[in-house]
């Protein structure tokens, strides 16, 4: 779950099998719910706040979305829905667009969805993985072990630095940065980058 503050309160946003919903922080009320979207009932991604815009993903086998769900005081509506497949590589907020990767849907790899709207658009056809943003760029570390440095442009992402971490797939693990480093793991070891530089 995310913590939110909504007007007066501070609300505790999260996704269950059949809906997502905001409780109220300090007596647990129920403040409102919207039906997923998925007829999988899969359980979504953490939500992601941009603005007054709540950004929610959730993806299972033959099914995938993303929807954003505009805020008010007390209450919520859906505002858009895209079919897109974003699922354990989370989503990441910057400048008003959402950027993550999709398996399936109207595209395929890494896409940035203007948050106001849903328009969606493909920024780089790398393998999909997991996201982390710092320092005006994003750290993308696919599936299928490689790590991409990526700035983004206008017409998408402009890689700035790659390297492999492991050969094969599976690589599922969210890098972490602290301090300039970068820390990845794959299965049992913990490989850490310095990347101040």
């Amino acid at each position: 779950p995310i913590l939110v503050n909504v007007g007066h309160r501070k609300l505790l946003i999260n996704g269950g099998l059949k809906y997502v919903f905001a409780v109220d922080s300090e007596d647990g009320t129920l403040v409102w719910h919207l039906p997923q979207v998925d007829p999988n009932n899969t359980i979504n991604t953490t939500p992601v706040l941009c603005g007054r815009r709540l950004l929610l993903t959730n993806s299972s086998r033959g099914f995938g979305a993303v929807f954003g769900v505009q805020l008010g005081d007390n209450s919520a509506s859906r505002a858009w829905t895209r079919k897109l497949s974003i699922s354990h590589g989370g989503t990441i907020c910057v400048d008003g667009r959402l950027y993550g990767s999709s398996s399936r849907g109207d595209i395929r790899g890494w896409v940035m969805i203007d948050v106001a709207t849903g328009e969606a658009q493909e920024v780089s056809d790398a393998p999909g993985g997991s996201v982390i943003f710092a320092d005006g760029r994003f750290y993308c570390l696919t599936a299928s072990g490689t790590m991409l440095l990526q700035e983004p442009t206008v017409a998408g992402f402009r890689t700035v630095g790659t390297f492999r971490l492991a050969e094969g797939r599976d690589v599922w693990a969210h890098p972490v940065l602290s301090q300039g480093r970068l820390f990845l793991r794959y299965g049992d070891t913990l490989y850490c980058y310095d990347v101040r530089r």
